[in-house]
Formats: structure tokens, sequence, C-alpha cells
């Protein structure tokens, strides 16, 4: 800005002043701006990962491929800023994560072998991977345990599954039973003593507990006469309460079951089909992915713990599912 001469010196600092006060304003608008789309992988690490990843979650989506087909570990804020891809791994189907320790866990297809799954580790921005498990069959669920020191995996051979366990320092391998055309889904206790199962058997659906100390299988609820393979489940680690989703015929229903108080209630159901849930690390919310009948593609949800308060995170453009969040 040109200051004409005939100004005394009082005005032309009086301007400077305004200049310098327009300046620091803008500055701190620009700063205000950055910070709310500011996405966590960007944020400093000076905290714990359980700090600086609180209100973040962890999905699948491919809205980041040419190929609708292949997902990738994509990242976002609760409040459905600072989307953004996490990891350029291919083609994903399974992801967890253990904000103890900072590391994510995928099962990843190969180029050229349908079928074939391996399941990599890396850190929280994607980086310092490294191979932990090969698999000739695919990998239909992954959960790392609450330490962050062992990995539960299902493999799939068309509808027959098998459960192991891998410790994620040595690589040992537990093998829970043979091949069963029961197991669907599965999610780590609090203490990590025990997974919470999904179990198809005949045309009901049972909620169980399996101890990992006895391979014992205890029966926690019965849901009768809901026939799909498409069931999930999440274990609070905070407030020891199991979500689980029945989807049936193109209408889905969730309940919250308490462990401790042996007692469940409703929080939400529809005409919607989901793909996968996952509590918030305090437990007073869910994240859960569903599509709708006209849809072809998943979108993700936050809500309260109540079924109330339902917020939409991203579009209805791409293919979002598997969320992540404890």
């Amino acid at each position: 800005m040109i200051i004409p001469w005939g100004l005394g010196m009082k005005n032309k600092y009086s301007i400077l002043k305004y200049l310098f006060i327009i300046s620091l304003f803008s500055f701190i608008f620009f700063l205000s701006c950055s910070d709310s789309s500011n996405n966590p992988g960007e944020k400093s690490n000076t905290g714990s990962f359980e700090e600086i990843y609180a209100d973040s979650m962890i999905f699948l989506s491919n809205r980041f491929s040419s190929d609708e087909s292949v997902y990738h570990i994509c990242i976002i804020n609760e409040n459905g800023n600072g989307l953004r891809l996490l990891s350029d791994k291919w083609d994903v189907q399974r992801v967890s994560w253990s904000l103890r320790k900072g590391k994510i866990y995928f099962a990843s297809n190969l180029p050229g072998q349908i079928g074939a799954s391996t399941i990599y580790e890396s850190d929280l921005q994607g980086n310092n991977e490294r191979e932990l498990y090969y698999s000739n069959f695919p990998i239909c669920d992954l959960r790392v345990s609450p330490d962050g020191s062992t990995l539960a995996i299902l493999i799939v051979n068309e509808i027959r599954t098998k459960l192991l366990t891998m410790d994620v320092s040595t690589g040992e391998l537990i093998e829970f039973g043979g091949w069963s055309n029961e197991l669907r889904n599965i999610s780590w206790s609090p203490d990590g003593d025990k997974l919470g199962c999904m179990l198809k058997i005949g045309g009901d659906v049972h909620l169980k507990t399996l101890s990992l100390n006895s391979s014992f299988f205890s029966e926690v609820r019965l849901f009768i006469d809901m026939v799909s393979d498409y069931n999930f489940i999440d274990w609070c680690k905070t407030t020891n309460k199991i979500a689980l989703n029945l989807n049936h015929y193109g209408f889905s229903i969730s309940y919250i079951y308490d462990y401790i108080a042996k007692s469940d209630t409703n929080f939400t159901a529809g005409n919607y089909f989901m793909e996968g849930l996952s509590w918030s690390p305090h437990g007073d919310k869910i994240s859960f992915a569903a599509h709708y009948n006209h849809l072809s593609v998943s979108s993700i949800y936050v809500l309260k713990k109540n079924g109330t308060g339902a917020q939409k995170l991203t579009d209805d453009l791409f293919d979002d599912k598997y969320p992540c969040w404890q």
C-alpha cells in the first residue's frame, strides 16, 4: 500500500497499525482453519497414541482407487474432518489397530493370487511395514488384542472358517479347532482373555464367548431366526459392553449386550445393510458403515450409544466400510 506524502506521521502510523491488526487476524484465522482440517497423521506425536488418535477411526474405502473393487486404508476424525489415505497398500480386506503400541494390522489380497492373503504390520503413518502371516485362504476377520500383543485371525474357505491367534512378536500360531461352518465374527474382551464370537448354528445366530485358556465356548445370548452370514460384533474396551449387528434379508438390527449384567438393549434398526461397527474409545458412541437398498455403496456414520444423534461422515459416492475406532 502506498501512503501519500501529504499524510502526517500520526496518520501514517495509524495505517501501519491497522495493517498489522488485519494481518494478525488473518494469520490467526489461517491457523484456526488449518487446525480444524488437520488430519490425525499430521499432528505432533508428543503425547500417547491413545490421546492423539482418540477422536479418529480407520476404515476401508475404494475412493482413492481407479478400480472400485480395490480398497485402501483411510483415516477420518469423528466429526468428519481430516479424511485422507493412510496407506497405499492394496487390496486391503480387513484392518485393525493398536493405539497402545501405535501399530496397524491389515490383511491384503495378493495380486495374481486368487484367494491368497497376507497380514502386515505398519506404524500409524502407514510406514515401516513388515509381513507377519501368509494364508492360502481369504481372511474374513482380523482383530488385535487390547495390549497389542496378539492377533485373532479368522480365515475362510467358501463358507467354512478357522480361528487362529498369533503372537505378533514371535509369530507363534495357535489354532482353535478346525474348519467350521459356524464362526462368523470375533472381537477381544477388554482383559484380552476371551473372544466374543458370532456363530451361525442352523437358522439361528448365537453370541458366545471363547475362553482362550480353555478353548471353551459358552453361550451368552441367542437370537432366533436371523439367517444371514453378515453379522458384526465389537466389544467395548472401557465399558465391557458388546455391540452386535444382525443383517436379515435387507433389514438390520443392532443390540448392546451388557456382559456384566447379562442384559441387552436394542439401539438401532432399519431398512439398511451394515458393513461393520466399532465402539469409540470411551464407549459413549458407536461408528458403523451401512448402505440402503437403493445404494450400492456403504457410508460411515457415528451415533450415540442410545441410538440417537446419528451423523454421516462420508458421502455416497464411494464404498466406505469396516470402521475401526478403539
